[in-house]
């Protein structure tokens, strides 16, 4: 058994914005462009995805989900492990049962993207890393959602060997809590600790992405989402 040892940074690994579907679609419909003076610089070099190879070695599903790809490009950015052992069942009665161990990740292997020109091991080194973090969240393979969400951030703390943070804010706090959020997203990307946020509608909509960088241009702040 390998010994664990604290890692002196902390991942803030979800941030939860329950902003509300209805502000989220104005947005898409009908978008305010800015052009970016600059490229500011990201903290990821990753752009992973769900599915396709990205879910490989996913049991009982294709898909690996949204918040196993962002939490497994923040790990690999501070270059984490995943260790002990994952058992569970999903609500399909699928038995969910992964030995963390048994695989010797080289993050000097993995890929920032997995394409057809992609080598077999950097494949098996992000696919295996995604689909490890995505069992040891609960993710409900072959349906949807996640199993136990009460013990999810002490079981990435355990298995991941870090500290999480966790942020929430409701559609009615959203408007009144801005500058606190703006301070907060400030404090983790200068920390160089990107972070998960997580949106939902609060009934059957919602997605995880990483905020790995913010500008401030002309009075306004933006970030960018991975």
């Amino acid at each position: 058994m390998n010994i664990k040892r604290k890692y002196l940074y902390a991942i803030p690994a979800v941030l939860v914005l329950l902003i509300g579907f209805e502000m989220l679609s104005r947005v898409l419909l009908s978008p305010n462009l800015v052009e970016i003076e600059g490229s500011p610089p990201y903290l990821l070099q990753t752009t992973w995805h769900q599915i396709g190879d990205y879910a490989a070695f996913v049991e009982h599903d294709t898909d690996a989900g949204c918040w196993a790809t962002a939490i497994a490009q923040i790990a690999h950015f501070h270059k984490l492990n995943p260790s002990g052992k994952i058992n569970y069942t999903t609500t399909a009665g699928k038995q969910i049962v992964v030995e963390l161990d048994d695989f010797s990740f080289d993050h000097a292997q993995f890929a920032d993207h997995l394409d057809a020109h992609s080598g077999d091991a950097a494949k098996e080194q992000v696919g295996k890393y995604i689909y490890y973090i995505a069992a040891l969240i609960y993710t409900n393979f072959g349906s949807s959602g996640y199993i136990e969400h009460e013990t999810m951030m002490e079981r990435i703390e355990t298995h991941l060997n870090c500290d999480v943070g966790f942020y929430e804010y409701t559609k009615a706090t959203w408007l009144g809590s801005q500058p606190e959020i703006r301070a907060l997203i400030q404090r983790e990307m200068d920390a160089r600790r990107p972070m998960m946020m997580y949106f939902d509608n609060g009934d059957d909509f919602g997605h995880a992405a990483v905020i790995d960088s913010y500008v401030l241009q002309n009075g306004q702040f933006f970030v960018h989402l991975n």
